[in-house]
């Protein structure tokens, strides 16, 4: 009988949404490497489901009106996942590892722990801010970002694994408070009470870093080049203001005009979904942009195939985005934004001709334009190591047996 490895996320595509699809890779590459019986929670209501051969358990996941003091509610969500977990058969003292993506799902792995002292608790960080002050309506609140604080420090330090996305993001954990630090944790001392004689989280004892790979079974280069005159740019990623849609969007107003038949499809939703095509009506660009929904996973790889460029400008907070190394795979350059982990993919002296300034919109407005006017367009940036998921999930679960022995 095999251990059993518990993978408890929030991101992870469902009948009702197509998001998470990285997610779904890792678990897809964790049942293949062979080594563990993995069961796969998301949070929910419903019945359980199953997506691309996973078998997906749904769990409640409670939340107070406007996310505030998540705590107070921590023991009884511990309490339903323990419960549920047990309904479908698992005993824990078979259980050797429980994975939980955010620290919101922390409390998940400390109740584990607590039945059986040898499972190894993960915790995965998907940004380089590692907790999230904002959380909510009451974010901007002192003494509510003050309480999480705490809170998070505790669940942080209750871990064995703190495992990351990215070196930045690691490297990021440990330097909250640190003057000049850019991105969405640059003025947690001035949402704290007393923030100023705060210090940052200590730094994890055992980490890892362990990127956002590719399955290259489902992402590989067109058997044909795209027969067409036009520039084709596309765009994949929920519609948030630090994603950068509406830096590209500028851009493509800049250009409009200036490249022949050119076409921009956006594919994603979320909460900057209503302002961005507000800003495509009112630009006039309703004639060259196209903003579709979430699409299946498997259908992505016929999306990057039918782009000539794939430009996604996001900035600060972004642990490592997985859909620049799906992309690549099928074979489509990309463009993506300075200071972000994207820098660690792609080798520094080609960081000029890929990389732009976070939301600079005229940077990225020139530097789509002086791509287009090279001479190798197909030209797909190399990559400072390998991004294959089936080759970086087995390096991580010797990391995982070492630790567990």
């Amino acid at each position: 009988m095999k251990p059993i490895y518990l993978f408890v996320t929030p991101f992870f595509p469902s009948p009702e949404s197509w998001r998470g699809g990285f997610c779904l890779d890792a678990a897809q590459a964790l049942i293949r490497d062979g080594r563990f019986d993995v069961r796969v929670f998301v949070p929910g209501t419903g019945p359980d489901y199953e997506v691309e051969g996973v078998r997906v358990h749904r769990f409640p996941h409670k939340l107070l009106r406007c996310e505030f003091a998540p705590f107070l509610v921590a023991r009884r969500n511990a309490r339903v996942f323990v419960r549920r977990v047990e309904e479908t058969g698992v005993a824990w003292a078979d259980v050797a590892v429980c994975h939980v993506h955010t620290v919101n799902f922390a409390p998940y792995a400390i109740a584990a722990k607590r039945l059986n002292p040898q499972i190894l608790c993960a915790l995965q960080h998907h940004f380089t801010c590692p907790v999230h002050l904002r959380s909510g309506r009451l974010g901007e609140v002192p003494g509510h970002a003050t309480w999480l604080y705490f809170y998070w420090r505790c669940l942080c330090a209750a871990m064995d694994v703190h495992v990351f996305t990215s070196e930045r993001s690691r490297e990021s954990f440990g330097k909250m408070f640190v003057k000049g630090m850019e991105g969405p944790w640059a003025d947690l001392k001035d949402r704290l009470l007393l923030g100023r004689w705060m210090r940052p989280f200590d730094p994890p004892k055992i980490s890892y870093v362990l990127y956002n790979g590719v399955d290259r079974r489902k992402f590989s280069p067109a058997t044909e080049p795209r027969h067409g005159t036009g520039l084709v740019i596309g765009c994949v990623a929920n519609f948030h203001p630090q994603k950068g849609q509406m830096t590209l969007l500028q851009a493509v107003a800049r250009l409009k005009g200036t490249i022949p038949e050119l076409t921009v499809r956006f594919v994603g939703s979320g909460e900057a979904w209503a302002d961005c095509v507000a800003f495509a009506e009112a630009q006039g660009l309703t004639d060259i942009v196209r903003f579709e929904r979430e699409m299946p996973h498997e259908r992505l790889a016929d999306f990057y195939r039918s782009l000539d460029l794939f430009v996604l400008p996001s900035s600060y907070w972004e642990g490592f985005c997985c859909v620049y190394m799906e992309a690549m795979a099928c074979g489509v350059p990309v463009m993506g934004c300075r200071r972000i982990s994207l820098e660690e993919a792609i080798p520094q002296d080609a960081w000029g001709d890929w990389l732009v300034p976070p939301h600079d919109a005229a940077a990225l407005a020139e530097r789509i334009r002086k791509w287009w006017s090279g001479a190798d367009r197909r030209k797909v940036p190399e990559l400072t190591g390998d991004f294959d998921i089936d080759h970086l999930i087995p390096r991580w679960l010797d990391f995982v047996q070492a630790a567990v022995r």
